[in-house]
């Protein structure tokens, strides 16, 4: 079955672009009536599936008062896309549309036409089975974009998963939410990452029934006063005026590190819009549930968080060492 599901668009990518690249070949220059428009995706870490896998049939643009331009992502047997979000992560993306001429004018919304609720075509891989994912059929319309006559635009949609995919148990079954799916402008977005000291890392590790080295937390913003785990605003017994993460993940254990010159013990958030930031380190978070709030002790150990600011298009490294006192 397709599904439509209708992607937010942040306030930075819903300004007339027309300096973000991306083109088909040949000459670049839209005509005076047309612009260019170039589409990757992405995905945030996520530690609770080993694939999640979706088939991509159309990027459709909606218009008011006029046709939707319907733009189909094809592979090269010209068949509709089928990807492992997991392989984009921490900045590599997949390219779907690159450089593709759309009419001049405003666009009031972009929808991403999945392949659902058939495991031949989308599926998550968890807990050592096959499961559903399914779209839901309602719409979330948050805002739009203007392509300027002659304009090149580039966007990417980020899927963060960790705040976007939940698990039904009843059907057994993962649904895709829009929630946490964002269209960003290409040219601005950057990355934080960096080594976590392997003695803090291997700290967490204490004989829980998955293997642990840590999460770390990152939030908009700085002078936050509480650092809240991931939960629905509105979740219940989520302190009042908590800061809720903009991304987290598990510290991966890399295997082909070289221990005497790397710490083998890393994370790394890709597709971040410039801005403030605070990243937090807990070993706690590996009981972090996307939905419901926890009350998880955030950073855990004492002290390890650190106030960042990333630029348009930067590459921030910030290591998490067990010695240093953060703030």
């Amino acid at each position: 079955m397709k599904k439509t599901l209708t992607l937010a668009l942040t306030s930075a990518a819903a300004l007339v672009l027309t300096a973000c690249g991306g083109s088909s070949g040949g000459d670049d220059t839209p005509s005076p009536q047309t612009a260019r428009l170039s589409i990757s995706i992405g995905d945030a870490p996520v530690d609770t599936a080993d694939q999640v896998v979706v088939t991509i049939d159309n990027i459709v643009l909606k218009r008011e008062g006029e046709e939707d331009v319907v733009l189909p992502v094809r592979d090269a047997d010209n068949q509709p896309v089928t990807l492992d979000l997991l392989d984009y992560q921490g900045g590599d993306v997949f390219v779907a549309l690159n450089g593709v001429t759309i009419p001049a004018g405003t666009y009031s919304d972009v929808r991403l036409d999945i392949l659902d609720e058939d495991t031949a075509n989308s599926y998550v891989d968890a807990d050592g089975g096959i499961h559903e994912l399914k779209v839901p059929s309602d719409e979330l319309k948050l805002g739009g974009f203007d392509a300027a006559a002659g304009g090149q635009l580039a966007f990417t949609i980020d899927f963060n998963l960790r705040k976007a995919m939940t698990y039904n148990p009843g059907p057994d079954r993962y649904i895709l939410k829009p929630r946490g799916i964002q269209l960003l402008e290409t040219a601005i977005l950057g990355q934080i990452g960096g080594e976590v000291d392997p003695a803090l890392a291997e700290s967490c590790n204490t004989g829980t029934d998955n293997v642990n080295y840590g999460f770390v937390y990152l939030y908009s913003g700085h002078d936050l006063t509480t650092l809240a785990d991931d939960h629905d605003q509105g979740a219940a017994g989520a302190p009042e005026g908590a800061s809720i993460p903009v991304a987290s993940m598990a510290v991966t254990l890399s295997d082909d590190a070289d221990p005497a010159t790397t710490d083998p013990y890393t994370y790394k958030f890709g597709l971040l819009m410039p801005g403030d930031y605070t990243l937090a380190f807990s070993c706690d978070g590996i009981n972090d549930l996307p939905e419901s709030y926890e009350g998880l002790t955030i950073p855990n150990p004492e002290g390890l968080s650190y106030e960042l600011t990333l630029t348009d298009g930067g590459d921030l490294t910030q290591d998490i060492n067990s010695l240093s006192t953060g703030l």
